[in-house]
């Protein structure tokens, strides 16, 4: 790994909690009805998906590898699907990630992480 792309993953790591909420206001915006959907055992669940797929970013980022975060979301759309859960929010998830990421974050960094994003989404 090179010294710029650990320095990318720890710049992640340190505003992820931020980028967790920032894309679950966004995901909310754009299809009110989402917000419905987090009652119970779904808030839980989607917590924990953002921190996991923002944790995973980071990793994908540091290594350059978009196939880490694709891999995760390929594993998440399973869970999702076992479970009974709409895709689409997967999907809307990641999208409203790659929105914030690249409004929110330093411009190289913002387009290696949407980059990696991408990749989740193909």
């Amino acid at each position: 790994m090179r010294r710029e792309d650990l320095h990318a993953a720890e710049t992640l790591d340190s505003v992820a909690k931020a980028i967790g909420e920032w894309t679950l206001a966004l995901m909310n915006a754009r299809d009110p009805s989402f917000a419905a959907r987090l009652e119970g055992d779904a808030r839980r669940l989607w917590r924990g998906e953002r921190k996991n797929r923002l944790d995973h970013l980071a990793e994908a980022v540091a290594c350059r590898c978009p196939e880490l975060l694709a891999r995760n979301v390929q594993w998440s759309r399973e869970a999702f699907e076992s479970r009974g859960l709409p895709i689409d929010d997967l999907r809307a998830s990641l999208e409203a990630m790659r929105t914030v990421l690249l409004e929110q974050l330093p411009a190289p960094l913002a387009k290696a992480a949407a980059e990696m994003v991408d990749a989740g989404l193909a």
